[in-house]
C-alpha cells in the first residue's frame, strides 16, 4: 500500500515499494509539521481532488491501526 502526496511527501508500508527508501520524511530533514502543513495547504488550493483526500485518509488510518497493533504487542 502506497500513499502519494506528491508535492509534500511519500508514505508506503511495502518496504519492496519504490518508495520505502524514500518514505521516511524525516531523513531528508523534513519537519513533520510542515510537512502537513503543506498537505493541508494542497488541500485547501484544490491541488487534491475529495477522492484523493479520502483514499489517501482510509490508507493512514490503516497504516496508524498498524503501528498500533505493533505498540500492543510490544
Amino acid at each position: 500500500m502506497s500513499v502519494n502526496f506528491g508535492i509534500v511527501a511519500d508514505v508506503t508500508a511495502d518496504p519492496g515499494s519504490f518508495l520505502a527508501g524514500r518514505a521516511n520524511p524525516e531523513l531528508f530533514g523534513t519537519d513533520v509539521t510542515t510537512l502537513i502543513g503543506r498537505i493541508v495547504e494542497a488541500v485547501d488550493s484544490g491541488r487534491l481532488t475529495p477522492e484523493q483526500i479520502d483514499e489517501a485518509a482510509y490508507k493512514l488510518l490503516v497504516l496508524r491501526g498498524r503501528v498500533a497493533l505493533r505498540a500492543v504487542q510490544e
